[in-house]
């Protein structure tokens, strides 16, 4: 098949592959398109950058149906909790107060605080972003006197 592009878009994504402030994403998509063009195969591009041979060719078939604007336009919104910023200082703050064993009542207090509920990986998943960590507990032998 013939991979190639236009100089116009060719120099674009060039520029854009030397944007640092440039998403993982949208770089990878940039470079499968410039080393398809400059005469790498499919196989040699999967190789790589460690995608596999349908992702090239979606990544060359959406140019192609889109143009180089469109197929670029990223549309991706991250993740970004149940919980608002306010709601999450305040967990982080009871937590800084509170002691828990387990993220069972920790689901409980957030359930009847704010009104929302998580499954127990997405609370740890909150708490590790907000900056907490758990600790296995010790026993600590005790000394008679």
């Amino acid at each position: 098949m013939d991979y190639q592009l236009s100089e116009q878009d060719y120099q674009k994504l060039r520029q854009l592959q030397k944007n640092t402030k440039l998403s993982r994403r949208r770089y990878r998509k940039v470079t499968v398109l410039v080393m398809l063009h400059q005469g790498f195969s499919v196989s040699m591009v999967q190789a790589a950058l460690g995608l596999d041979d349908n992702t090239v060719r979606r990544y060359w078939d959406g140019y192609q149906d889109k143009g180089i604007d469109t197929y670029l336009a990223d549309h991706y919104v991250p993740y970004t909790g149940k919980l608002i910023e306010e709601q999450e200082e305040g967990l982080a703050g009871h937590l800084d107060e509170n002691l828990y064993l387990d993220v069972k009542p920790i689901i409980a207090y957030v359930k009847e605080r704010y009104g929302v509920l998580y499954s127990e990986s997405g609370m740890r998943d909150l708490l590790h972003r907000i900056g907490f960590t758990y600790k296995q507990t010790k026993a600590v032998p005790v000394r008679f006197p």
